[in-house]
């Protein structure tokens, strides 16, 4: 989405939006900031492999684990619309006093880059471990999603993206001796797992690019007991 400060020169384009009152109608001179979405399509392609078994067939106490794996590779695309301006340094000669003068010209370019589609990592893995014994289950969750772009920068080098996000969840549920009647312990970021943010800079010095982290955020551990009922 890109926002543009535009005039409307013409209140006719007013009465085609319905105001029909002249008091709403601004002048020639107003700025008015409005947005277009980028009108090319986004393309995301993939493929997800699941593995989900019951390790019956083992010794005790192994038979009770169960074991679910979810992997997605994912490959998108998208063309961003972008804006790009750029000045240039020319030298003339100044037509009164005949001395060599520089000035400066500024261009402005509608251009497209592809990148990566915004948000979408292009691994994701969920892997679940637990045990599912007479009345009791229990699971270890493990997700991680790599790295994404979260802004797309005017240059390839000033996109925002974040690292791996990694996260731990449990769940463990006991059925009581009443029909019906079970406790729950729900742990999600059981170890607290940040988020980083990076950007990458030209070197001051030339030559590399640096990469900076300019963002942590840290998401809280959430607990959750609970008693329910169901009949």
């Amino acid at each position: 989405m890109h926002l543009y400060n535009v005039s409307f020169p013409d209140s006719n384009a007013w009465q085609a939006l319905g105001f029909d009152d002249r008091d709403q109608w601004p002048s020639k001179a107003d700025v008015i900031t409005t947005f277009l979405n980028n009108p090319d399509p986004a393309y995301v392609k993939g493929i997800e492999i699941e593995w989900q078994t019951h390790f019956w067939y083992l010794p005790r106490p192994f038979n009770a684990l169960v074991l679910n794996v979810n992997y997605a590779r994912v490959w998108s695309e998208m063309d961003y619309q972008q804006i790009e301006n750029w000045q240039e340094t020319y030298t003339y000669i100044d037509p009164v006093t005949g001395r060599l003068r520089t000035g400066t010209l500024f261009h402005t370019t509608d251009t497209v880059r592809t990148a990566r589609l915004l948000n979408q990592g292009d691994h994701i893995l969920n892997v679940a471990l637990g045990i599912d014994y007479k009345d009791f289950s229990g699971r270890l969750s493990f997700n991680l999603q790599s790295d994404v772009i979260s802004y797309i920068g005017e240059r390839p080098e000033a996109d925002q993206y974040t690292g791996n996000v990694y996260k731990w969840d449990i769940t463990l549920r006991q059925k009581l001796p009443i029909p019906g009647l079970s406790i729950a312990f729900n742990g999600v970021n059981i170890f607290h797992n940040v988020k980083k943010e990076y950007q990458k800079f030209p070197n001051s010095e030339g030559g590399s690019i640096k990469e900076n982290l300019y963002r942590t955020t840290y998401s809280p551990r959430k607990f959750e007991f609970n008693l329910r009922y169901s009949y």
